[in-house]
């Protein structure tokens, strides 16, 4: 494999950048409602998944992007540890994971800044001819202002994760309020019940808590990657803890958690703090900042997960325009218009006939289950390179999350259709992973005989 060129790319990430980067790649409201709709047992399940796989993570990856501050992060980490087939696979799924995972939070942010701003506008989100041409124009200018350069972007990412610190700080003050008028809606006292909505609700949780191998992804693009990684790491680690379990009792102390649903529950949420401190302005700010924050997360997704395909266009497992950059906004614009056009038939599909609502569910599915295996992968490189209490805790964790994504939510018709949807698609994936990687070797022994 030919050593990789990124003279291309141009740094233009500080550290508040970063700490904003990792803010906004970090914190999706949707887990909020996801969580509380387990009542008092969600902070058992954040600090539990915060102890065990996100401070393991942090530490892990933060040490390896240090150690290896190079544009492609855990993919060459991979590739170092286990070699070219594995790291590919990782990256091939990891990629496409943040593929299926895109449109579900196209529609969830819309739907939630429609649904909280006035219930009047909740009509809305069940109309195809409103939401498509919407959820398009939303992709399509995250996909501008990526191929426009992280100067543009930054910019994004900086007002999404300022609006995730607002967000939260808006939530918990009327918390507070509210329970010194009329205490808590929900009972507070954990009472943790093992059953299978709380395995497959603790996989969605480990997932909402990954994000800290994007920013290694960009190390290309960061200014001083070695001297501030792992600061910008660790600060915004700590408001992503305190976003997510004070986020979430926020909720509780608010509404009941037998009416909170994973959809619309922040909205809900929102809508009753308001009407109950006699706060009309509040719900339409939470929408705002909610809707902000959402857009953040998006561009930094799908930015960030373009460079995969970039390096594998100068790896040669993708074309080589893949590996081109834009001699005037420094960025791999082949890559990012693919994403965009991917994401495109992936936000359609939803829409065509009866699969929004089952397609809503298994891109989500297929998202957890494609980004497990590469963490697995991660966690075992970083533990083979001497990380190892990091690495053993989060590997299990990262096991779990691959086991407990393919436990079926409640109200599935076909146990066997469902699994079968899951890892069938796994191995779809991975079969084409394969014969890419196949038409590489192949490539290159011809090229070795024609020299």
């Amino acid at each position: 494999m030919r050593s990789p060129d990124f003279a291309g790319l141009k740094r233009s990430l500080g550290f508040w950048d970063l700490v904003l980067y990792n803010v906004v790649i970090l914190i999706n409201a949707r887990w909020l409602a996801a969580a509380a709709s387990a009542g008092s047992d969600a902070s058992l399940l954040w600090l539990s998944g915060i102890l065990f796989f996100f401070v393991p993570s942090a530490i892990l990856i933060t040490g390896m992007s240090v150690r290896y501050p190079r544009e492609g992060g855990f993919y060459y980490w991979i590739q170092g540890q286990f070699g070219d087939w594995v790291a590919f696979w990782c990256g091939w799924l990891y990629a496409l994971g943040i593929l299926f995972y895109f449109p579900t939070t196209l529609i969830y942010a819309l739907g939630s800044a429609l649904t909280i701003a006035s219930p009047s506008y909740k009509h809305l989100v069940d109309q195809p001819s409103f939401m498509l041409p919407a959820l398009l124009l939303a992709l399509w200018s995250v996909v501008i202002a990526n191929l426009l350069g992280l100067d543009v972007a930054k910019w994004i990412y900086n007002a999404g994760g300022a609006a995730n610190v607002l967000t939260v700080l808006l939530m918990l003050g009327a918390a507070v309020a509210l329970y010194r008028l009329r205490d808590s809606a929900t009972p507070l006292m954990p009472t943790f019940t093992m059953t299978s909505e709380t395995l497959n609700l603790s996989a969605q949780l480990l997932y909402g808590l990954t994000g800290f191998e994007l920013a290694g992804i960009l190390a290309g693009e960061i200014r001083d990657p070695v001297r501030i990684l792992r600061r910008s790491a660790y600060l915004a680690s700590a408001f992503v803890c305190v976003f997510y379990v004070a986020g979430t009792l926020s909720l509780l102390v608010v509404v009941p958690a037998n009416q909170i649903r994973p959809d619309i529950g922040l909205a809900h949420a929102a809508q009753t703090a308001g009407a109950q401190l006699a706060a009309r302005w509040f719900a339409p700010l939470l929408a705002a900042l909610v809707a902000l924050g959402l857009a953040g997360n998006i561009g930094s997704l799908f930015g960030t997960a373009a460079r995969l395909p970039y390096v594998f266009g100068i790896d040669r497992y993708f074309p080589a325009s893949f590996g081109k950059t834009h001699p005037r906004w420094a960025t791999p614009y082949v890559a990012i218009l693919w994403g965009g056009v991917l994401s495109t038939l992936f936000v359609a599909a939803m829409f065509a006939g009866e699969t929004m609502r089952a397609g809503f569910q298994l891109l989500m599915d297929m998202a957890i289950l494609a980004n497990a295996v590469p963490f697995l992968l991660l966690f075992a490189a970083g533990f083979k390179a001497g990380f190892r209490w990091s690495g053993l805790l989060g590997g299990v964790f990262s096991l779990g999350m691959l086991v407990f994504s393919c436990i079926p939510p409640a109200g599935v018709d076909s146990l066997l259709r469902f699994e079968a949807k899951l890892i069938g698609g796994l191995a779809l994936l991975s079969a084409a992973a394969w014969l890419l990687y196949r038409r590489v070797g192949l490539v290159n022994q011809l090229d070795n005989r024609l020299e």
